[in-house]
């Protein structure tokens, strides 16, 4: 959360000529609820059986780039899922600069809505998951711009050809 996944993603699709899917505004349309109000409504266990039902579709598809959630890879195996359906890439990102950037649209963000001390809690998330995040095919660092990060992601991209 935070790291920059879904404007990363717009931009690389562009770059890539391929088509650009975030699985959280995808959830968002299934559903007719926004984030914030699926949590409210039906409950974290929902939200991550709907991301669940949307990885599993990912199969269908061909040259697209997919923003998920920051919980997608941690549930119901959907890690597992993603590393053979297509190349992963996992935006690093150190607790500061999370903390930075969630603080901008903090309410919109049921994990961290009322969260009073916000980089222990993005520290103590990012601990518990990172070692799922770091099965990714890359790790790019994410602590720079849009474009800077979607440059090294191409380059690592052509370099691995």
């Amino acid at each position: 959360m935070g790291c920059g996944k879904s404007s990363v993603a717009k931009q690389l699709s562009k770059q890539l000529g391929f088509l650009e899917l975030d699985t959280d505004t995808a959830i968002e349309q299934l559903t007719g609820q926004s984030i914030p109000e699926l949590f409210a409504n039906k409950g974290e266990q929902n939200f991550r059986a709907q991301e669940t039902r949307i990885t599993k579709f990912l199969n269908s598809l061909d040259r697209i780039v997919v923003a998920t959630g920051g919980g997608l890879p941690i549930y119901n195996d959907n890690m597992n899922h993603l590393l053979r359906t297509g190349l992963t890439i996992y935006l690093a990102c150190d607790e500061e600069t999370l903390a930075e950037r969630i603080r901008k649209d903090q309410r919109a963000r049921p994990l961290h809505a009322k969260s009073k001390n916000l980089v222990a809690d993005i520290t103590q998330r990012l601990n518990s998951r990172k070692p799922i995040y770091n099965e990714a095919h890359l790790v790019i660092d994410a602590n720079n711009t849009v474009q800077n990060i979607v440059g090294n992601i191409i380059d690592k991209i052509k370099g691995s050809r």
